[in-house]
């Protein structure tokens, strides 16, 4: 788990609050404030992105009792640019689609329908290319001694309303997986976020440990920014995915055994490959 959010108090109760022992000590040693000691501020407050928090802690140390009007107005200014700078730093994120790939499912031996999904390869190119590789099995035999193909694998984990994950060609339990580039491989960025539900994003066990696991979304899950890679979407078969997602539990258990038949590429149309959407992410 990710530790919690930073937090600041809200203006109307951080004017009766001083800063932590800590704090007053590193200040009058003239050492600079960490986010660490960031957290040590009490009471509710709002969250502050990380990268800003020696720069809120700063801003906050002022004596807010001896404060004079100037001085408040300052205060307020400060914050203001505090936040125009956080604004001003968003990223754009690339949604070029550059291949489309997809799953024919099967649930307990009868066929169920087939999955497409199209992979934002511009803004992850190694992720997108992982999850693409791993579809059409061209990349013959891994590490393990299994092949570095989805084809026959399973959908080991699924949960009703969070998502459907699969991936595991090694092991089958959630225990094993490998990726084209060898075992594991780095986060390649976060930009794009779990912001709606059937998107594509890697499962992992920590930072850079990303394999073959991957998960589909079956609903917003903001909570996994920054943990975890998004790297596609489910283009067509949602229909499918909703019939993986009823057989899933609250543990993750399935009730019916859901297997990728076959798995490949399919061709883009070139207006399609050409086109690029550009968003801004928070």
């Amino acid at each position: 788990m990710l530790p919690g959010p930073v937090l600041v108090s809200p203006w109307p109760d951080i004017r009766e609050r001083r800063p932590s022992r800590k704090l007053a000590s590193l200040e009058k040693r003239g050492l600079g404030y960490t986010k660490s000691c960031f957290t040590e501020w009490r009471g509710d407050g709002i969250p502050v992105p990380p990268r800003n928090a020696c720069r809120f802690v700063n801003l906050l140390s002022v004596r807010f009792k001896a404060m004079r009007t100037g001085q408040f107005f300052v205060f307020l200014f400060s914050l203001l640019a505090v936040f125009t700078s956080v604004d001003a730093k968003k990223k754009k994120v690339d949604k070029t689609v550059t291949s489309r790939v997809y799953f024919d499912i099967e649930i307990d031996g009868k066929p169920e329908g087939r999955i497409e999904f199209d992979l934002y390869g511009k803004q992850v190119p190694k992720t997108a290319e992982n999850f693409r590789a791993l579809c059409t099995g061209e990349k013959g035999v891994g590490k393990s001694g299994k092949p570095l193909w989805y084809k026959g694998s399973s959908f080991h984990r699924v949960i009703p309303g969070f998502m459907c994950q699969g991936g595991d060609f090694t092991m089958g339990n959630g225990m094993g997986g490998e990726s084209i580039y060898g075992e594991k491989f780095p986060d390649e960025n976060f930009g794009l976020k779990h912001s709606k539900p059937y998107l594509l994003s890697m499962a992992n066990s920590g930072p850079d440990s990303n394999g073959s696991q991957f998960f589909i979304t079956v609903d917003k899950t903001p909570w996994l920014n920054g943990r975890h890679v998004v790297f596609g979407r489910v283009s067509k078969g949602i229909d499918v995915v909703k019939k993986i997602e009823a057989v899933g539990s609250q543990s993750g258990t399935t009730s019916k055994k859901v297997v990728i038949a076959d798995s490949g590429e399919l061709p883009l149309e070139k207006e399609e490959g050409a086109s690029t959407e550009k968003e801004q992410e928070l």
